[in-house]
């Protein structure tokens, strides 16, 4: 029987909606927290906040050694409990990629002015899926100042 999904690099950005890396990119390089500036600034604000945050998890597949990240963006609802951050979002959307894989860096973009880390369910969530030296880049609304980096496990020890 023959492998029934298909994990190249066309799949998983068509299908998975997982955007592809040279092997060779630094996990923590400023274009990325720049994807994720360009895409909060396409999103439309959230109804009840209007504070947009968006993210991107880059990922290693183990197999392969290739790389990918995956973006997510932050849902509210009135009622706060049902709402989804934007590294929670990204998130999902990596653990339908098949696996083995591992979690190289989190990049967070807000409409803040100062740079903004994780929550405390995100903290607690991607400490499941990443280790404590996992690099967070964290990027201010412009990029007029360079991105701060700050390691998971100095956020959630």
């Amino acid at each position: 029987m023959g492998r029934l999904i298909d994990c190249s690099r066309t799949v998983m950005k068509e299908v998975y909606g997982i955007h592809p890396l040279q092997k060779n990119t630094d996990p923590t390089s400023p274009e990325i927290t720049e994807v994720c500036r360009i895409l909060r600034d396409s999103e439309i604000p959230p109804i009840h906040s209007g504070f947009r945050v968006t993210a991107a998890i880059v990922f290693e597949r183990s197999e392969s050694g290739e790389r990918f990240y995956a973006t997510g963006s932050n849902i509210e609802a009135a009622n706060i409990a049902v709402s989804i951050c934007g590294e929670r979002s990204a998130l999902l959307k990596l653990r339908e990629v098949p696996g083995p894989w591992k979690i190289l860096a989190i990049h967070i973009a807000s409409d803040s002015a100062s740079f903004i880390t994780p929550g405390t369910l995100c903290r607690e969530l991607l400490s499941e899926f990443a280790t404590p030296d996992t690099p967070i880049v964290m990027g201010c609304a412009r990029n007029t100042h360079p991105s701060e980096i700050i390691s998971l496990g100095e956020l959630y020890p």
